[in-house]
């Protein structure tokens, strides 16, 4: 099937991403415009569309989310964090907005509140929409210029959150540039790079390419000047993001990579977090779906280790979207259904439409569309949730769909009727070519031969326009077969023509494909062969200090015994022997302290306790042998007279 890119679940939103974020510390919102899923069955003429299973054919593009999101931000004092309503939905959650928004004091806090209410009254927009102007009244009366370039950004990524719509895209690029003119104004490095960074993601989805490589290209230039770890990661990541867009795939990869490395350095693990999300699309994306899922794990460890709820279903049904593309639809089915469960026990009822969905794209990639229109009947949160952000000639293109396969082509025409206008009007590309594809099979199924193709040929002019050569190949095949059926072979033997020409060219990119997957493993394998070095020259330079200490040890002793036969100051024994003391029971704390981290894994009270036992039993030992020892030694000479008086003496 066309990109259709993820409709990722808007309310997922509401309760966590495009809240304002900290300035500093944490992940970067990694906007981005979920990958291209495909693999699957080809639509032949009248046999439905042109679905090519495993993703998520979601209406007119989709939610444009990458990386964690903002939620993950880390709250540092300079930024504000957001409010995670565990056990809240529905009117309940509004209500405790409500109230948190009468008690807010500052700006920052009801700005937070009032950006949260616009999120959560996504079943009204109208009073979304005067959420957000509030948000941004009070943001601009307060005038802290971080306040006011974090709000606008987070009302750009809600437009963002929706870029099937063609006026939500020019909302949220007007909305960017006015945070990267305050950012500049102000040296707000961080939220200048934050904007760059969106508006690549926003040209990318608008189709302009250069316009996006410009902005990432002016942030990696303020990344390259900055020490903080986020600007850099998030410059990295996001000139990643453009490479993968643009299916330069091992210049994605290496900025991925530049950007795990300084995640790792950070020892941050929302950045790494963000990372690991990147290189699970990354992965997806050469159809490496083993390290895509291997990537996502590690995401979904971390999320229950800090106990996040959202991102742990969000994880859950990822999980089952890269099985999906596997074909694996068992554990596709499974992991969707694991967060529905999981949202349920944490009573996030709105929470389960995003699983919801993607069961209803399993049905719609099979072909089944009555099943799949009937399930989403059984689901009305999701028709009111679609209706709500704008997408009724969406349902009504599901309704038509499902009719052509019960046979009920008057009622199916009504709808597809029905349908395109809207469509045509606020229609991203991935939604025009779902439509044509879908009207051009409707009328293959009803043999007016004339009709498909005048839509087939729409839907091939799009995929030409995106360059997606897959598509181009699946029209030019369809167009083939139709004009052939319809007695113009003429223009049948053209399709013929071309689409073996793009098939070449897919087979040339295959080829190509494996030679980057190649590049991909050399790339891992050196960057482990040189990690394993580095650990080996660490655990050398290691090895050496402790062996230096043993000897200096070593030398302390021998140098403390001596003292004792010569004729040398007791002060200066005590000294030396307080020295060679205190450095022995260290020593044996150093070589302990590894063990003891091993053991506890890094538990702070585990640890508290293991080293409480031990200073009970080194601290009184210590004493006492050095006081013996030194005590001996001290008075050695005087018991050697005293003995040799003895003896002269019988």
């Amino acid at each position: 099937m066309f990109r259709l890119y993820s409709l990722s679940f808007f309310l997922y939103l509401i309760f966590s991403s495009f809240l304002l974020c900290a300035q500093k510390g944490g992940s970067s919102a990694q906007p981005g415009g979920g990958s291209a899923q495909k693999g699957g069955g080809n639509a032949q003429p009248g046999g439905g569309s042109a679905q090519k299973g495993g993703g998520n054919a979601q209406p007119g593009g989709g939610s444009a989310q990458k990386g964690g999101g903002d939620h993950q931000y880390a709250q540092t004092g300079d930024g504000v964090g957001y409010v995670q309503a565990e056990g809240q939905s529905g009117d309940r959650f509004v209500d405790s907005l409500k109230l948190g928004l009468s008690k807010a004091q500052t700006a920052q806090d009801k700005v937070k509140y009032l950006l949260e209410l616009a999120l959560a009254s996504y079943m009204d927009p109208l009073i979304g929409e005067h959420y957000i102007s509030k948000a941004v009244e009070t943001a601009e009366l307060s005038r802290d210029r971080r306040l006011m370039g974090t709000t606008y950004l987070n009302v750009g990524r809600r437009y963002m959150n929706n870029p099937g719509l063609t006026d939500n895209l020019q909302h949220a690029i007007g909305n960017f540039d006015r945070v990267a003119a305050i950012a500049k104004a102000n040296d707000l490095e961080l939220l200048q790079v934050k904007a760059f960074s969106d508006l690549s993601w926003a040209w990318i989805f608008k189709g302009d390419k250069q316009k996006a490589l410009e902005y990432c290209d002016q942030a990696l230039s303020i990344a390259g000047n900055s020490q903080n770890d986020t600007v850099k990661e998030m410059a990295y990541a996001s000139m990643g993001d453009y490479y993968l867009s643009t299916s330069e795939k091992l210049l994605a990869f290496r900025n991925f990579l530049e950007a795990l490395q300084v995640a790792e350095k950070s020892d941050n693990e929302i950045l790494l977090n963000d990372v690991y999300e990147h290189l699970s699309r990354f992965y997806a994306s050469i159809q490496e779906y083993g390290k895509a899922i291997d990537y996502r794990m590690k995401m979904y460890e971390q999320d229950r280790k800090a106990w996040r709820p959202l991102d742990i279903i969000r994880d859950d049904y990822s999980m089952g979207d890269l099985f999906s593309r596997s074909k694996q639809q068992d554990l596709a089915l499974k992991m969707y259904e694991k967060a529905i469960t999981f949202a349920d026990s944490i009573h996030y009822d709105l929470l389960k439409i995003d699983p919801y969905f993607r069961i209803f794209n399993m049905y719609l990639y099979s072909e089944q569309y009555a099943k799949g229109y009937a399930y989403l009947m059984q689901h009305q949160s999701i028709i009111i949730f679609l209706q709500n952000i704008g997408f009724q000639f969406f349902l009504d293109q599901q309704y038509a769909m499902s009719l052509v396969e019960r046979g009920k082509f008057d009622s199916a025409g009504y709808y597809f009727r029905r349908a395109e206008p809207d469509m045509e009007k606020r229609g991203s590309p991935d939604a025009h070519y779902y439509f044509y594809t879908s009207v051009g099979d409707y009328n293959v199924a009803r043999k007016n031969y004339p009709q498909a193709i005048a839509y087939y040929e729409k839907a091939y002019a799009v995929a030409e326009k995106v360059k997606d050569l897959e598509e181009e190949e699946e029209r030019a095949r369809v167009l083939d077969s139709v004009y052939f059926l319809a007695g113009d072979y003429k223009a049948a033997h053209f399709y013929n023509i071309r689409y073996h020409a793009v098939k070449d060219s897919l087979r040339d990119m295959s080829r190509d494909a494996d030679l980057l997957k190649m590049e991909v493993e050399n790339d891992n394998q050196r960057r482990e062969r040189l990690a394993r070095e580095e650990e080996e020259k660490m655990e050398h330079r290691h090895n050496l200090q402790y062996l230096g200490f043993t000897i200096g040890l070593v030398v302390l002793f021998i140098l403390l015994v001596m003292a004792g036969w010569f004729a040398v100051p007791a002060g200066f024994i005590r000294a030396l022997g307080f020295v060679s003391f205190i450095f022995l029971f260290e020593f044996i704390i150093l070589l302990a302290d590894k063990s003891i981290q091993g053991w506890t894994h890094e538990e702070p009270w585990k640890v508290l306790v293991i080293k409480i036992g031990l200073a009970a039993v080194l601290v009184p030992l210590h004493h006492w042998l050095e006081h013996k020892v030194i005590h001996y030694l001290s008075h050695r000479k005087r018991l050697v007279r005293e003995k040799e008086v003895q003896i002269e003496a019988s």
